[in-house]
């Protein structure tokens, strides 16, 4: 074997011994997480999109509540992706 094929295998046996093992079960369940609140974010968002067709009669605060709703859950999203990849989405809650 070359020399890089062994750094690349050292590299890998290395990150095994130090990474902490999660279950699948508590990835898999994140992950269910993420789908749950987009898809609960995209299905406000084309409830409001319905209303402002003209067919239905809203107010403000309807228009209020229903935004920091989608935040709430948008937040929690941001939360979740951050516990599977540590780190890596930060920035997302500045945006």
């Amino acid at each position: 074997m070359s020399t890089f094929t062994n750094l690349i295998k050292a590299a890998f046996k290395e990150r095994k011994k130090t990474a902490s093992r999660v279950p699948f079960t508590v990835i898999f369940g994140v992950f269910q997480k993420i789908l749950e609140y987009n898809n609960q974010v995209l299905e406000l968002m084309a409830e409001m999109g319905t209303k402002l067709g003209g067919a239905y009669i809203f107010d403000q605060q309807y228009i209020r509540s229903t935004c920091l709703h989608i935040a709430d859950l948008v937040y929690k999203l941001i939360y979740n992706l951050n516990a599977l990849a540590p780190k890596k989405y930060l920035k997302l809650y500045d945006a």
